[in-house]
């Protein structure tokens, strides 16, 4: 449900009002109210509101927290058919775990919710329990424990449980009866890791004894169940829990997945077989106790490590770096961390070159910045999000050619969109200073919340010729032939949306391109079009008539503007191109009347079955 700015103003006033609150008088309960609606809005950015007075979270987590609370503070039928309905999605799931560590109440109404034959409930109790984000009693173990046992005992019997999933797709997945997907691993391994009491353990080795596991699945349910009693014990691990532990460490990887280049850009993975489950939590939790374990432990559970998902992997590497234990393990991984270390290199680049550029908005100011002005970053993460910056493949801040005019570019499009630029220059500073200070990981931890993904995206100035002058237009227009593809496409943005441009599109559309990579082509040509005025529709007609594919591209995304292409004739044609290049992806796999594709590096006609380019290194037919 979405809610006005004029609906919050009202229900802050009604609280300021409320006797039993802040008893305000009427008059100066809604002055307040408008002034704490602007705080959060303007100062500290946890919600904005947009240009039709909407409420609108800046994140996802501002909207968790504030759901938490309300958890909180609602009775037991409302909390419980809140759950009911959240658990429907994985995306609830931060939320639920905030209302959680809030309140007691709501792992009893998700155990409530759970004994309605809804065993994979548990599962998340389970993980709840596991992230240490609630304690179980013992009445709660027990009962957790119980539906996990359900769970299990439903997949045997052939009717697995509901397998939760995200909002997209819509609706939660529910697996055929006796798919062959189901698996009881999952309930058995939220068990294993459960923390429990004495009495409980041994329903949890009961559960195990009826999940019927085969012998590896075995050795690793021993292993964790040893790992995590020890650790619930506060023990060192015996003899006896050691040679559990080793059994486990020492399961047999998985044969090492060949890449098969079918294509340029194109790999298939042969040979893939996975990890076996739950061996990454057995060498996460190994990883804690190596003093306790023999000497080649820690390079067991590194080599496991390299077979685990990404998040799991580094939680051991860093147990196990901290240990003193090489975690490079073979030729066949040791390039691994060179390019992680080099995409990290090229982003600290860039990221410095960007924040320098914008640092240069605006003089450092003469006072010190009020706390409250760099809070959530909001001017410096509006600019981020007009621009697209990090959804670029090539997200460099454009290092080559003249910084005056890469950054005179950069303030055009930030004047366009009606930014703050001297607050950006402040917040860029403000982060720099962080880094300096502080170190690497503080400036990337102030990054990542200029960079979070505001939901709701500044607008273009409705009069772009009021707020840009010609030569800042004209300045942009050259961008779209120069520097990094983002500042490129950033620009284009702006200036596909002027009114009067200084430059004659006819111009602009009579450029040869040919020399030039496709993108670059079809911008100028896409801006050429879209601002020819009445001259517009003709020129999109020449550009969907024409030999070049550069230009029918151009023409195809053209023709999406509103009365450009009123029948939709050009775009249905351009749908159909015989080029399979031209065409938008959704209509590729239809190859019915296409002919070739034409190579985006070189130009070169291909025949349609060719996968690679004939005429140069780089090209590939586009994906159907």
């Amino acid at each position: 449900m979405s809610v006005s700015g004029s609906q919050a103003t009202q229900a802050l006033a009604s609280l300021l009002r409320d006797p039993a609150r802040w008893a305000l008088a009427p008059a100066r309960a809604s002055e307040v109210a408008k002034h704490v609606l602007r705080f959060w809005d303007e100062h500290v950015a946890v919600f904005v509101i947009d240009a039709t007075d909407q409420l609108i979270a800046r994140s996802k987590v501002f909207v968790e927290i504030a759901t938490a609370m309300w958890a909180k503070s609602s009775d037991e039928k409302t909390l419980e058919a809140w759950l009911d309905e959240a658990l429907i999605y994985t995306d609830s799931d931060g939320a639920i775990g905030l209302a959680a560590d809030l309140d007691n109440r709501t792992v009893t109404a998700l155990l409530d919710l759970g004994d309605r034959n809804r065993p994979h409930i548990s599962l998340l109790v389970a993980e709840l329990a596991d992230r240490g984000i609630v304690t179980l009693e013992p009445e709660e173990q027990g009962r957790t424990l119980a539906q996990l046992a359900t769970g299990i005992a439903a997949i045997s019997e052939g009717n697995p449980p509901v397998v939760r999933a995200r909002r997209t797709p819509p609706e939660p997945r529910e697996p055929a009866a006796n798919s062959a997907d189901a698996d009881p691993w999952p309930f058995v391994e939220a068990a294993c890791q459960l923390v429990l009491s004495s009495d409980a353990r041994a329903q949890r080795a009961e559960l195990i004894a009826h999940a019927e596991l085969d012998e590896r699945a075995a050795l690793i349910a021993a292993a964790l169940c040893v790992l995590t009693d020890t650790n619930t014990d506060k023990q060192r691990l015996d003899p006896a829990a050691v040679q559990t532990v080793m059994a486990a460490l020492n399961i047999a990887m998985p044969t090492r997945p060949d890449a098969v280049a079918t294509r340029r850009r194109r790999f298939t993975i042969v040979s893939r077989e996975p990890l076996a489950p739950g061996l990454d939590r057995v060498a996460l939790a190994a990883a804690r106790r190596l003093d306790e374990l023999p000497e080649h432990a820690g390079k067991r559970a590194a080599l496991i490590a390299h077979y685990s998902a990404a998040e799991i992997a580094t939680r051991i590497a860093t147990f196990l770096e901290h240990a003193g234990v090489d975690t490079e393990i073979g030729e066949s991984f040791s390039g691994i961390r060179e390019t992680a270390r080099y995409w990290l290199d090229t982003h600290r680049r860039n990221r410095t070159a960007l924040l320098d550029d914008l640092s240069a908005f605006a003089p450092p100011p003469t006072q010190p910045l009020p706390v409250d002005g760099l809070w959530s970053l909001a001017d410096l993460g509006s600019f981020l999000k007009v621009t697209h910056y990090d959804d670029r493949s090539d997200s460099s801040a454009g290092q080559t050619g003249s910084a005056a005019i890469r950054r005179d570019a950069l303030a055009a499009i930030a004047d366009a969109y009606g930014l703050d630029k001297t607050a950006i220059a402040q917040q860029a500073r403000y982060i720099r200073a962080v880094g300096a200070a502080e170190g690497e990981r503080a400036e990337m931890a102030e990054w990542f919340v200029a960079a979070t993904d505001a939901l709701d995206e500044p607008s273009l100035s409705d009069d772009l010729n009021a707020v840009l002058t010609s030569d800042q237009l004209l300045l942009l227009l050259s961008r779209l032939d120069s520097g990094p593809d983002w500042i490129s496409w950033a620009s284009a943005n702006v200036l596909a949306n002027v009114s009067n441009p200084p430059w004659n599109s006819e111009d602009i559309f009579e450029k040869g391109m040919s020399n030039r990579p496709r993108n670059r082509a079809i911008l100028l040509y896409l801006v050429a079009i879209v601002t020819a005025a009445e001259k517009g529709q003709e020129l999109l007609a020449r550009a969907a008539a024409a030999e070049s594919a550069d230009y029918r591209i151009a023409a195809r995304i053209a023709a999406q503007a509103e009365g450009m292409d009123p029948d939709s004739s050009i775009t249905d044609a351009l749908r159909r191109d015989p080029d399979l290049s031209v065409r938008p992806p959704e209509t590729r796999h239809d190859t019915a009347s296409a002919t070739h594709w034409s190579c985006a590096s070189c130009r070169t006609t291909n025949d349609l079955d060719a996968e690679d380019c004939a005429s140069c290194a780089s090209g590939s037919r586009p994906d159907k």
